[in-house]
């Protein structure tokens, strides 16, 4: 809590204040938050806040004006709408064209702020992080800490090598990421992974005659057949079922057509797990049953996202997402425990399985300290959360005696997660 006030009267001086009661008049209406990062760059600008450096390097940012001018349709009417807004709203001197320009900047340039964990808060702009590259292949990600903003890298990185990031889902297939690029940033990338020749595998699919997973397009690269079907419009239709879902607010309404997705996926017995949209259906199907309470299927979504999904497309056990979603499998494993103890009805189904929860929870946190460090940094509050977790759980299991960590091997270990495996192969 003291943290929190902290950060409150931090953002009150440094910025809230100027912006305060603009926002109160406002009330109930929000504004859009590209508007109110570029009103708020405006504010700190007439104040005095922003020195003459930190402004030039705002200015020096790419716009893309012109090219979302060329662009036209809604878009550009709505870009139009909210730079004039942010305008008004400031009262700045400068000329509507300038606050168009920095509005497309903000646009452009902006990061998704989010927690430790990738929930998203809002959006962040440093004009320093945003002049580093894409690449659909990329050697660091970007984490948060807090307020303060970090580049992990995910593999070695040579001096004098260029760091790259991911500006959208690297795993998604490549004509999707090339096209979400050109319509986002308005760039064809050229990436080692976008030239690389033959399959890819966000591009593959199984063949549906000779059943390797192999088919790029109608084309099987195995055995040579050209008449694949088509499946780029059921690709299409999922992607944009999954977008819906994304906007519905009630978990309930999630549900539905996650469960439709699945089926038509598994309908076409030629769609590989690790294949979007696949995955995201898989991941979001686990957060929104989390949502529900329901349990064993939350688990189940997990399990087969632990084993199945991110070892292939996050193959870096310290990536940063990987060991989230690993911590969020634990949280989820702390649950059941607690449930299964209360004899709870809502994990009875999985009483079939004999989960040792305890060596289960145990192995999750071990694995997580060995990554945590490198994925989002020894002094971070997150790698801090894990290490209290795992000696909280050291606490409660050595409350009979310390043999019990002593019995603790790695066949025990392998046990369990031969259980675990059985779960997600039946998900």
């Amino acid at each position: 809590m003291a943290e929190f006030w902290k950060c409150q009267a931090r953002a009150w001086d440094n910025h809230h204040k100027y912006e305060c009661k603009l926002f109160a008049h406002l009330h109930p209406k929000i504004l859009p938050t590209p508007v109110r990062g570029t009103l708020r760059l405006l504010l700190l600008h007439q104040k005095g806040r922003l020195t003459d450096e930190q402004w030039s390097a705002l200015l020096a940012l790419m716009s893309h004006v012109q090219d979302f001018r060329n662009a036209g349709g809604e878009k550009w009417d709505s870009i139009c709408l909210m730079s004039k807004g942010a305008h008004a709203y400031s009262k700045t001197d400068f000329g509507e064209d300038v606050v168009l320009d920095l509005f497309c900047k903000v646009i452009i340039n902006s990061l998704t702020l989010t927690t430790s964990a990738f929930e998203s808060l809002g959006i962040c702009l440093d004009p320093l992080v945003a002049s580093i590259n894409h690449s659909c292949d990329p050697n660091a990600v970007v984490t948060f800490d807090g307020p303060r903003l970090c580049l992990r890298s995910i593999r070695g990185i040579e001096k004098d090598h260029e760091i790259h990031i991911g500006y959208i889902d690297c795993s998604y297939p490549t004509p999707r990421r090339q096209s979400e690029l050109q319509d986002r940033y308005f760039f064809a990338c050229s990436c080692t992974k976008c030239q690389q020749v033959g399959p890819r595998r966000e591009d593959r699919l199984f063949c549906s005659k000779c059943t390797s997973e192999a088919a790029m397009g109608q084309t099987c690269l195995v055995c040579g057949s050209s008449d694949l079907p088509d499946y780029s419009s059921v690709e299409r239709l999922l992607f944009d079922m999954l977008e819906r879902g994304k906007k519905a607010l009630e978990p309930e309404n999630v549900i539905k057509p996650l469960r439709n997705s699945l089926a038509i996926l598994r309908d076409t017995q030629v769609w590989p797990i690790t294949r979007q949209p696949l995955p995201s259906i898989l991941r979001s199907m686990a957060i929104q049953y989390l949502a529900l309470q329901q349990w064993p299927l939350s688990l189940g979504y997990m399990l087969k996202i632990y084993f199945e999904v991110d070892p292939l497309l996050l193959p870096q056990p310290w990536h940063p997402e990987r060991v989230v979603h690993l911590l969020q499998l634990a949280m989820l494993m702390f649950q059941l425990a607690d449930l299964s103890g209360k004899n709870h009805p809502s994990v009875k189904e999985l009483e079939k399985h004999e989960l040792e929860y305890g060596v289960i929870l145990w192995g999750l946190l071990y694995e997580m300290e060995g990554n945590v460090d490198k994925s989002h940094g020894k002094d971070s509050r997150f790698a801090q959360m894990v290490r209290r977790k795992f000696e909280e759980l050291k606490v409660d299991m050595t409350r009979g005696g310390t043999h019990v960590l002593k019995n603790l091997n790695q066949s025990t270990l392998d046990a369990e997660w031969a259980k675990m495996r059985k779960i997600a192969a039946a998900s």
